[in-house]
């Protein structure tokens, strides 16, 4: 089978993007094993070149240089991949436009959901970002396949305006570090996340009052010192901000349970991330994101308000059931990727 050249295209830094460079970076590895993938981005962290699985990204810090960049690799390329958020979109603005004039295939994934529109950490830039998203709706109307991850993304476009969508799970590669062989659940409940309102804050503080439970809280964003000053005096409550990818991974494999309660999230990997490290799942009634894509049996639902009585004995870390997420997990991903592999035969 002939390997056609793919190029990705992404706003955000490649090691320390958090979950969604991670997605991007996943993305390309599956993608490779039947086609030629290359990145181009636009930031970079500082150890960027000092790194070397990240060497074969295509950045240059002069944005006229990154244009002229952006141009070849667009003409070289059959397909074109945009990873597209509200908060960082010079490259994939340009990109849409420069793949649009070559005539080229286009895939416009979002990474994003529309209430980032309304909050994040640039509203005073809610206008611009109105303005914007405007002006793509008209250039991904016609001809582009507009990639989601879930049902409530595609609701939410459809509602603005943006007719052809596909939804289309990111997979998330099982590797051999989420193994939880001879490794103690010594953490009864972990949280995951940016700190803020979309993320669930609130239910996050309320399930905490008053806890036991030895917690450990990963993370940072606009409401981080609120919950700093509720919790930092909390013997039980560990508060860590931003920390490495296999950091997190070693975290989650000593927690019986992960608290999953955002209320406006795209995709949400940490959960299935959860399910590879046999670590159970809590979420409530109207959590968004990758809970739509699992089975009941996957997750504790809970409902606030967290009464005592409700939770009270939840921390049973029942090892069948964790093994069943795994397995679930492996099997789900599997059809991701097939699904992300097949799709772009037919683009």
């Amino acid at each position: 089978m002939k390997r056609e050249r793919i190029l990705m295209i992404s706003d955000y830094p490649p090691l320390n993007g958090g979950g969604l460079s991670i997605n991007i970076n996943e993305l390309k590895h599956v993608l490779s094993e039947t086609n030629d993938v290359e990145i181009i981005t636009s930031r970079v962290e500082d150890d960027f070149t000092s790194n070397t699985e990240y060497q074969n990204y295509i950045y240059s810090k002069n944005k006229l240089v990154l244009f002229c960049k952006l141009v070849r690799q667009i003409i070289k390329s059959k397909v074109i991949i945009i990873n597209f958020t509200f908060s960082y979109r010079f490259l994939s603005c340009i990109s849409l436009l420069v793949s649009k004039v070559l005539c080229k295939k286009i895939v416009f994934v979002f990474h994003t959901t529309l209430k980032h529109l309304e909050y994040n950490r640039l509203k005073n830039r809610k206008i611009l970002k109105r303005v914007i998203f405007k002006i793509l709706k008209k250039f991904i109307n016609n001809n582009v396949d507009n990639v989601v991850f879930t049902k409530t993304q595609k609701e939410e476009l459809q509602i603005n305006g943006i007719k052809k969508i596909d939804i289309r799970p990111m997979p998330v590669i099982f590797k051999s570090e989420y193994s939880v062989s001879n490794i103690e659940k010594d953490i009864d409940i972990i949280y995951i996340g940016e700190i803020s309102e979309l993320k669930g804050i609130k239910y996050l503080i309320d399930f905490l009052k008053n806890t036991t439970y030895n917690v450990v809280i990963i993370g940072n964003g606009n409401d981080y010192q609120k919950l700093k000053e509720e919790f930092a005096n909390k013997k039980n409550i560990e508060l860590l901000k931003t920390i490495s990818h296999n950091s997190v991974i070693e975290y989650l494999k000593r927690s019986k349970y992960i608290f999953f309660p955002c209320v406006n999230d795209s995709w949400g990997r940490v959960v299935f991330e959860a399910m590879y490290t046999q670590t159970g799942i809590i979420t409530i009634t109207n959590s968004s994101g990758v809970i739509e894509t699992l089975d009941s049996e996957q997750y504790l639902l809970i409902s606030p308000p967290f009464e005592r009585e409700k939770i009270e004995g939840m921390l049973i870390n029942d090892k069948t059931s964790t093994i069943k997420n795994l397995e679930y997990a492996i099997s789900k991903n599997n059809i991701y990727k097939e699904n992300w592999i097949n799709k772009l035969k037919y683009l």
